[in-house]
Formats: C-alpha cells, sequence, structure tokens
C-alpha cells in the first residue's frame, strides 16, 4: 500500500503501517535525543543537566545500565574521562522506522562516522551547538536559541539494524551518489551551461550553473560528500 503525496504528518509514529516504500531521514538522527556518557576508571558516569546558582551545569552520576551497555558495546576504544554520545533514541527510531515496512528502504543520511572514526573526538565528545551555520555556544549557555547536534555512531545503527532488515551497507555520501548517477548528472550540467553560454541564454546558464554547483557539493570529498549513508533494505 502506497502513501497518497499529499500526506504530511508530524511524525514517523502518525503515518499509518505497515507500508511498501523508501523512508528518507537526511539529518534527523543528529537530533535525536542523547545520553552524555562519561568514561572513569570504575566505568561510566552520565552527565544530567542541572541548575548551579542561576545557571545550568552537568552533574555527574552513576550511569543507567542501558547507557552504560550501549558505550560499552559501540563506543570503541574511549580513554579515561573521555565523551561518548549514547545514541539510544537512534536505535529506537530506526528499528520502528525498520518494523513499519512490509517491504523497501530506509536511507539515513547524517554527519558521523563509525566507532573507530569517532575515536580521535572522544576526549571532549562531538557534542555542539550552531547558529547560522557556524559554531554556537556551550549547548548550555542559550537553551533554545541555537542548534544543538552530535556526530552519529553508525557503527551502533549498523548493528543493530543487521538483526533487524535483510540487507545493511554504510557508504560514504560521495560514493552512494556517484554510484546512482549523480556524476554523469553534473557532466551533463556543465555540457548544458556551456551551451547556454554560447546561444547567449544567461538567466538559463545561471539557471543551470547553480543546479550544478548544489549537485557538485553533495559530492565534495571535505564537506558534504563525506556524510554517511546507511541503506537498509527489508
Amino acid at each position: 500500500r502506497l502513501l497518497p503525496p499529499e500526506q504530511i504528518v508530524g511524525s514517523i509514529a502518525e503515518v499509518s503501517a505497515p507500508f511498501t516504500g523508501v523512508i528518507v531521514a537526511n539529518e534527523l538522527i543528529d537530533n535525536l535525543p542523547v545520553a552524555i556518557a562519561v568514561k572513569t576508571e570504575e566505568g561510566w558516569n552520565e552527565h544530567y543537566v542541572g541548575i548551579v546558582g542561576a545557571e545550568l551545569a552537568f552533574h555527574a552520576v552513576p550511569a543507567r545500565p542501558d547507557v552504560a551497555e550501549w558505550a560499552d558495546r559501540y563506543a570503541g576504544q574511549v580513554p579515561v574521562d573521555g565523551v561518548v554520545e549514547v545514541q539510544l533514541a537512534a536505535l529506537s527510531w530506526l528499528r520502528h522506522a525498520i518494523e513499519m515496512l512490509d517491504r523497501g528502504t530506509i536511507l539515513l543520511i547524517d554527519y558521523g562516522g563509525t566507532a573507530e572514526e569517532l575515536e580521535p573526538r572522544r576526549n571532549i565528545g562531538t557534542l555542539r551547538t550552531y547558529r547560522g551555520h557556524h559554531l554556537g555556544p556551550d549547548p548550555l549557555l542559550e537553551p533554545g536559541e541555537t542548534d544543538i547536534t552530535v556526530d552519529v555512531n553508525f557503527t551502533a545503527l549498523q548493528a543493530a539494524a543487521s538483526g533487524w532488515a535483510t540487507a545493511v551497507e554504510l557508504h560514504r555520501q560521495d560514493d552512494f551518489l556517484a554510484a546512482h548517477g549523480l556524476r554523469k548528472v553534473v557532466s551533463e550540467l556543465k555540457q548544458q551551461e556551456l551551451a547556454y553560454a554560447r546561444a547567449g541564454q544567461t538567466m538559463k546558464q545561471l539557471e543551470v550553473k547553480s543546479e550544478r554547483i548544489a549537485a557538485e557539493t553533495l559530492l565534495h570529498p571535505r564537506g558534504l560528500g563525506d556524510f554517511r549513508v546507511l541503506e537498509v533494505r527489508v
């Protein structure tokens, strides 16, 4: 059963299931809630948000069992005092999405990497804020005024999905899009751009140029091309 294209809902929980189709989550997973775990000599602490005086601050408490289990399983090598963003909500979202499909594919597109790729960032963690496409202040300084994000741990998602789906593949975004013909599209756009330039059709040339630049941006190896694409087939 296919959903009508005009149906718009505010949450995946509002979609009638099961259905056949494709679920695309573009920069969704990094916005789901995380727990902040800090490695100790004895195991893991968890940082809760509390109030000191009139300001928000982190408070260390023993980690909940499910938080510690996720960190042990998916965080990789973490030094003492290292920080890990435990992404339990991401696993819950993915499992729910898989259960909604009787047949289809889920594409998760986000920044992050495998546990091994994230290891160099474990000293301080990846929690940060953005405002106006630039790094923002400490996440506790101006709550509600900045975007808060973390790097997605694709090792955890890939491992969990492997137990729930029929096939799971992790790609770099540039490789994934190139395999599906985007470099060919860029080449065709370049030819169109040149043809419009020779014909003196400046506005058409600029329109095509804009499309070409947007496509090339998705393929840039040190930019959006370094995003990860998790392909989950049911």
